[in-house]
């Protein structure tokens, strides 16, 4: 598939998508139920359980569910196009058409993913032309306080569907807000009697022979103390010792539904979480008992066999402690 007709998927891909969405929130505006967000404007501080917030904190955290599904863009104070707007909650919706909505827009939701990443398989310079591929490091994926006019864009190397949204006026779509699908909490056309908030740390730990970081480090300038002072730091440890890299992602929010037959659904729940609407039934809802905060007790259970200080903090390098110290 050449150039224009990456360009032209991912166009149709998205208007697909965006009038979709604009039908699903005007569909939800007249037959959606209650809602509950945990935050956000309209969030709630008292209810813990769905339809039991005053009518007037019911009638804004409705409001601000349903819009929450069409927010697609990047905040005008955007300032890291790795970040993402949620609106974590729970919205009760008509059974009979609960389904039908959600696989219709998760497909058209994945099809414009799918284009956007048949796209991005192309570069392109500031004026369109196609251009070899770059070291990640020099590829402009999103650039702060976007306001480029139509096909005018600052000098640069950028991923096909980057560009396109740009020169087509969608230079501030969230890619990862547009490609998040509805979850659907329902069994049978029943929703969950409990839905519990919390959150998912993960710390990726890879194990990596000392040898390896001690020839990263050895490659630096040595021209600056602090270089310097590491490499003299790395030579000091046996080759064959068995180090720790790092990553730890941003946590993610989660909701888990329970039914009473002790089954469980569990979804990320950065947009309002979907239930069928009974009036008859009970859907209470609980808070996060920990926290984002990378430094909680979880997040140091899963680091204990490493030490609290990271030997290479620029690398995300890490020693295990003395008694889990191994050789290759």
């Amino acid at each position: 598939m050449d150039l224009a007709l990456r360009r032209e998927a991912v166009s149709q891909s998205l208007s697909a998508l965006d009038a979709a969405l604009h039908d699903w929130v005007g569909w939800l505006t007249e037959f959606a139920g209650p809602a509950w967000l945990l935050q956000g404007d309209g969030a709630s501080t008292d209810a813990d359980t769905l339809g039991s917030a005053s009518s007037d904190e019911e009638a804004a955290m409705r409001r601000a569910a349903i819009a929450a599904f069409a927010v697609l863009d990047y905040p005008k104070d955007s300032t890291d196009g790795r970040q993402s707007w949620d609106c974590p909650g729970v919205l009760a919706v008509p059974p009979l058409a609960l389904t039908e909505w959600a696989t219709r827009i998760n497909a058209l939701k994945d099809a414009f993913r799918a284009s956007v990443e048949e796209a991005n398989e192309i570069y392109v310079d500031q004026s369109g032309q196609p251009a070899p591929p770059p070291a990640k490091a020099r590829v402009t994926w999103h650039t702060v306080g976007l306001s480029y006019q139509v096909g005018v864009l600052p000098k640069g190397i950028y991923p096909l569907a980057r560009f396109h949204l740009a020169s087509i006026g969608r230079a501030n779509l969230n890619l990862r807000q547009a490609w998040r699908h509805l979850n659907v909490y329902a069994r049978a056309d029943r929703a969950p009697d409990r839905i519990r908030f919390s959150w998912l740390h993960k710390r990726n730990v890879k194990r990596i022979p000392a040898a390896e970081v001690q020839a990263r480090v050895l490659d630096m300038d040595a021209s600056h103390p602090d270089i310097e002072q590491l490499q003299a730091m790395m030579l000091q440890i046996h080759p064959q010792e068995v180090l720790a890299h790092v990553q730890t992602p941003k946590p993610v929010l989660y909701a888990t539904g329970y039914w009473p037959d002790r089954h469980r659904i569990s979804l990320p729940a950065s947009i309002p979480s979907l239930i069928p609407h009974d009036p008859q039934q009970t859907v209470s809802i609980q808070h996060p008992k920990n926290t984002p905060d990378p430094r909680s007790k979880q997040q140091r259970v899963k680091g204990r066999k490493l030490e609290d200080t990271p030997l290479i903090e620029m690398l995300s390098i890490y020693r295990y402690r003395p008694e889990f110290r191994a050789k290759d």
